[in-house]
Formats: structure tokens, sequence, C-alpha cells
């Protein structure tokens, strides 16, 4: 920071020269003493400003890495359950698959069970076999 002041009151005295040139009138000891004050003053608030941005900046850095770490392990922890939620749908598809087939299968044996007894029936009388 010592540099940075150093190197603020010599562009100051560079300006505050040239404006002295340049001026109809020239400055007194006092307004010079208080042009440079000021110019130095508005450098320091400057470099204060930029400063506090700075450390906004790391701030904001730091609490989006933080974000970032926790959102990264929500991802992961929700892709977990989707891969757990796509192997439950598989395994629902393929119950289904499976009791269609039943049903079906179940089906047809009725009917075949339907049409042997109907045979049965519709043959000679069990008690009267004549």
């Amino acid at each position: 920071m010592n540099m940075f002041l150093l190197l603020a009151v010599a562009g100051a005295a560079a300006i505050t020269s040239a404006s002295c040139a340049s001026a109809s009138e020239p400055n007194d000891t006092g307004e010079r003493i208080s042009q440079r004050g000021h110019d130095i003053n508005n450098y320091g608030k400057a470099w204060t400003d930029a400063h506090k941005d700075v450390t906004r900046g790391q701030q904001r850095i730091k609490d989006a890495t933080g974000k970032l770490a926790d959102a990264e392990k929500a991802l992961t922890k929700a892709r977990g359950h989707v891969a757990k939620a796509e192997e439950q749908i598989s395994d629902a598809e393929a119950d289904q698959v499976s009791g269609q087939r039943l049903v079906q299968d179940g089906t047809e044996r009725m009917q075949r069970s339907e049409a042997a007894y109907l045979a049965v029936r519709a043959g000679p009388s069990a008690v009267n076999p004549n």
C-alpha cells in the first residue's frame, strides 16, 4: 500500500503541475497542497473501493464453491435415485409382462378345462351307461 501511495502522490504531483502550467493564475502553495491532498484522497478512495470489491468477490467465490460442492453432491444423489427408480420401473414392467402371460396361459387352460367338462357332460351318463 505504501508503494501505491507513493505512486499516487507522484501522479498527483504530475497532474497538479500540468494543470498549474495551463491555468491562467498560478495557485499559491496552500491551494496546491490542498489540491494534492484532494487528489491523493480520491486515489485512496478508489483503491479502498476496489479493495472492497476484491474482498466481496473473494467471499462470493468462497460461498459459490461451497454451494457448487453441495449441488454436485445433491446431483450425484439424485442420479442414484433416478437409476434406482429406472430399475424399479424395469422390474415393474417385467412383472406386468409376466402377469399378462400368466393371465393368458390361465385363461387358455380354463377354456380347455371348460371344453373338456362340456365334452364329458355331453357324453353318456355315468349313472345309466345304456
